[in-house]
C-alpha cells in the first residue's frame, strides 16, 4: 500500500512493540485489554517511566470472544459461559468494534497469530473473509463456536482477522484499513522498537500440539521470512536507533509439554543423560500428543538454528540498530521441569505476608498446578495453556529486554508481578483435576466413561483450544 500518512503527534514515540501473541500479552488463549496491559512491551515502557498515554496497548471493551480463566472458572454451568461469550460476540462481530480511547494507533501493535510474513504481507481479503464469517449467532455459545465454519481455516483465524483490525486500525479509517505492521513503524518511527516474531512457524505446533513440526526445510523457509522481514525493517528511518529482537525459546522449554506419566514430576525422577526424559505429551491441545526425549531433542536444535539464522539476517541488514534477546538461553536456568527444586532454577515471589511470614512460591517451567487449598503448587511461568507466559512470565522477558538496552532489569518487581496476576493469585478451583481430565479425554479421543458436568468441561475445553492464538 502507499505510505501511511498519520498526524505529527504519531510520529516518533519512544518505544514501539511489533510481533505475535508473544508481546501482545496473550495469557491462558484469551487475549484482552487487562491482559495487554502486563506484556512485555507494556513492562518496558513502565520500568523506562513512560506514561499509560506515551504507550498504548489495544484496549477491546470485552475479550476477543474467548476468556479462558473466566470461563473455566464458570464450569460446568455452560448457560453462563454463553452469556459471557453472547456479550464478547456482540461487541466483537455487531459492525466495526473501534476504540473507546479514538487512538489512531497504539505502540504496542503486535498481533497474536501473526507468522513472520505477516509483519509485512499480512492478507487483509482473507483474513477479513474469515472474520465476517464468525456470525454473531456463531459466536454467542460453546455449541454454536464448535460447529462455526472458517473458509480456509478455523477458528483461531477468524479471531486474527478481527484482532488485527483492531489493533492495526483501532479509529477504523479507511487509510489504513489495509496497513502492514511494518509501514506503520515505518510511518511513525519509534526510538526504539521492541520485536518478538516466529512463534507460529513450527513452534507452537510442537509444544502446544506435541507434533515434530520443524525440519531442515521449514528452518530454511522460516530464515527466507526472516531475510525479507530485515530488508523491510532496514527501511525504518534514522530516527529509530535501537530495534531488539527477541529469539524464540526451545519447545522443551514450554511447560505445556511435561514428562509422562505424570509420576515421573510428582516423584521427582530424573532425565537420561541428555538432559531429555523417554517421552513428553501437551498437558493442553486441540489433540493429544507425545513426542520422544530424541524427538523433542531434535526439534529444540532446529529452534537453535532458526535462531542463529534469524541474528545473522537482522546483523547484516541492520548493524549496530540490531539488539539481540536470547530468550532460549536466559531462560536456560528456568528449568525445573528436567532438574527438580533447586535454589537457583526458578523465580522467587513473595505473594503476601502474614504478620512477620512471608508465603513464597517457585516459579518454574512446569504446568501450573494448584495444591491444598487451591493455593498455587509449582508452575507459572506460563498460564493454563502451557504455552503463553503469565504476569511473571512475561516480566522475565522484559527484564531481559531492559538489560539488552542498559537500563536496569530489577525494576520488574516479579512479586508484584505474582500479585497482579488475576491467575496465579488465585487459580480456578481443581484445576489440576481439570487439565488431566481434558488430557485423559483427548488421550481416549472421546471415548470413556464420565459424568454429564466433566463430559461438559472437556468439550467445552475442546472449542477453547480451537481458538489457540
Amino acid at each position: 500500500m502507499a505510505s501511511v500518512q498519520l498526524p505529527s503527534e504519531y510520529r516518533r514515540p519512544p518505544l514501539m512493540g511489533i510481533g505475535d501473541s508473544m508481546y501482545q500479552g496473550v495469557r491462558s488463549l484469551t487475549m484482552s485489554a487487562p491482559l495487554f496491559r502486563f506484556s512485555p512491551p507494556a513492562q518496558v515502557a513502565r520500568a523506562m517511566g513512560l506514561s499509560p498515554a506515551a504507550f498504548t496497548v489495544p484496549d477491546p471493551a470485552r475479550p476477543l470472544i474467548i476468556d479462558m480463566e473466566a470461563f473455566i472458572r464458570l464450569l460446568p454451568d455452560l448457560d453462563a459461559i454463553d452469556a459471557e461469550l453472547a456479550k464478547n460476540a456482540d461487541w466483537w462481530t455487531r459492525g466495526r468494534p473501534t476504540s473507546p480511547s479514538g487512538r489512531m494507533a497504539f505502540e504496542n501493535i503486535a498481533v497474536a497469530s501473526m507468522d513472520i510474513s505477516d509483519l509485512y504481507a499480512f492478507d487483509w481479503d482473507k483474513r477479513t473473509r474469515q472474520a465476517n464469517a464468525l456470525t454473531t449467532a456463531a459466536a454467542s455459545s460453546i455449541k454454536g463456536l464448535s460447529k462455526v465454519a472458517i473458509p480456509d481455516g478455523g477458528l483461531g483465524d477468524a479471531l486474527l482477522g478481527l484482532n488485527a483490525a483492531f489493533t492495526l486500525n483501532p479509529a477504523g479509517r479507511d487509510e489504513l484499513a489495509r496497513v502492514q505492521p511494518v509501514d506503520l513503524v515505518k510511518a511513525r518511527e519509534p526510538r526504539i522498537l521492541l520485536v518478538n516474531i516466529g512463534s507460529n512457524e513450527g513452534l507452537f505446533d510442537a509444544a502446544f500440539e506435541a507434533k515434530p513440526a520443524l525440519t531442515d526445510a521449514t528452518v530454511k523457509a522460516i530464515t527466507k521470512k526472516y531475510e525479507k522481514l530485515a530488508e523491510h525493517l532496514a527501511e525504518v528511518g534514522p530516527h529509530t536507533e535501537t530495534m531488539v529482537f527477541n529469539t524464540l525459546v526451545l519447545p522443551s522449554q514450554a511447560p505445556n509439554l511435561m514428562p509422562t506419566p505424570e509420576s515421573i514430576s510428582y516423584d521427582g525422577k530424573r532425565p537420561k543423560p541428555d538432559g531429555y526424559f523417554e517421552r513428553y505429551e501437551n498437558r493442553m491441545g486441540f489433540g493429544y500428543g507425545t513426542l520422544t526425549g530424541a524427538q523433542l531433542k531434535e526439534q529444540d536444535g532446529h529452534v537453535r538454528a532458526i535462531n542463529a539464522a534469524m541474528m545473522d539476517a537482522m546483523r547484516r541488514k541492520l548493524g549496530s540498530r540490531a539488539v539481540f534477546v536470547d530468550l532460549a538461553e536466559k531462560m536456560a536456568h528456568l528449568n525445573r521441569k528436567h532438574e527438580g527444586l533447586t535454589a537457583t532454577n526458578t523465580i522467587k515471589v513473595t505473594a503476601r505476608t502474614f504478620w512477620l511470614f512471608p508465603s513464597t512460591y517457585s516459579i518454574s517451567n512446569m504446568m501450573v498446578e494448584e495444591g491444598l487449598g487451591n493455593l498455587f503448587r509449582w508452575g507459572g511461568f506460563c498460564g493454563l495453556d502451557g504455552m503463553h507466559p503469565s504476569v511473571v512470565g512475561y516480566g522475565k522477558i522484559a527484564s531481559e529486554v531492559l538489560a539488552a538496552l542498559g537500563r536496569d532489569p530489577t525494576a520488574i518487581d516479579y512479586s508484584r508481578c505474582f500479585r497482579e496476576d488475576t491467575l496465579l493469585s488465585n487459580l480456578p478451583w481443581l484445576w489440576t483435576e481439570l487439565m488431566f481430565l481434558y488430557r485423559d479425554y483427548r488421550k481416549l479421543k472421546g471415548g470413556g466413561e464420565r459424568s454429564a458436568d466433566d463430559q461438559a468441561k472437556v468439550e467445552a475445553l475442546g472449542t477453547l483450544s480451537r481458538a489457540a492464538p
